[in-house]
């Protein structure tokens, strides 16, 4: 499983440039065109790294318009996008998801689609919603990956989080589609526990590697996190950053990257 640490404006270099796989938030692309936007349509023009375009729900509360994200398409030429979902609506989430892979296959047509295909989000009050959403979000053309966000562990709270759903719906879904984990927990258990028992989940994203580091954080290569995640703060991606901050990102981004690899890895500290 694949980690992608999502940095801030001053550790794109160093946290981005360490990986291949990226994730990047159109609503940030917007405030930071030619900073933030620019280091991502390098990574993806020139480069040739894979890029996911982010519709921004997490951090907003709800997906950009259409408009920003077809305009950020066009910008960066992502690998996949991450089409719009509404939280805990199933119907909403479709149609809106559907709306918007048309109106661009449709606006992007000369270029074949622009993108290599998309990734849809499964919501749902329930599991049964949730597997519900998932099957009717994979009839949308070139939709070929299902993003599962944190908060779908609350449906099995003693039984494993995202894992025990992972195990749940493996047979039909991995079949059908790739599967990316939208967001680490705060201790990174279940994220080592799913890189360990299910090696083919494809990757996972998060920013508390980082946040850990803006707090001064060093991950313990074994044990994880020492102290209660501290929360991102609301400048996360404008925020300036010392050099020991950088060198614990760093650090925490290979720690978080060491576990999600089946095979041992071992850091010199």
């Amino acid at each position: 499983m694949d980690y992608v640490a999502i940095p801030p404006v001053a550790l794109l270099d160093d946290i981005g440039g360490m990986q291949g796989r990226h994730l990047c938030l159109a609503h940030v692309c917007e405030q930071s065109p030619d900073v933030y936007g620019a280091w991502y349509a390098r990574a993806s023009r020139d480069r040739h790294e894979y890029v996911t375009l982010d519709n921004g729900a997490f951090e907003l509360g709800a997906s950009v318009a259409d408009e920003l994200l077809l305009r950020w398409m066009a910008n960066l030429v992502p690998t996949e996008v991450v089409i719009p979902d509404v939280l805990g609506d199933i119907q909403a989430t479709v149609s809106r998801g559907r709306a918007f892979v048309e109106k661009a296959e449709d606006t992007f047509q000369a270029s074949g689609g622009l993108v290599s295909g998309y990734l849809a989000v499964g919501q749902g009050r329930t599991f049964n919603e949730w597997c519900d959403c998932v099957r009717a979000l994979l009839e949308i053309p070139r939709v070929n990956a299902i993003g599962i966000v944190e908060e779908t562990a609350d449906w099995f709270p003693t039984t494993g989080g995202r894992l025990a759903l992972i195990r749940t719906v493996e047979s039909w879904l991995r079949p059908r589609a790739e599967i990316h984990l939208l967001g680490t927990d705060e201790s990174f258990a279940e994220t080592r526990a799913i890189a360990k028992a299910c090696p083919w989940v494809r990757s996972t994203d998060s920013g508390k590697s980082t946040v850990y580091a803006l707090s001064g954080h060093r991950l313990d290569i074994q044990d994880g996190p020492k102290i209660a995640y501290p929360g991102r703060p609301k400048d996360f991606f404008e925020c300036a950053v010392t050099h020991a901050q950088r060198e614990d990102a760093i650090w925490n981004a290979a720690c978080v990257r060491a576990w999600c690899k089946v095979s041992q890895v071992v850091l010199a500290d």
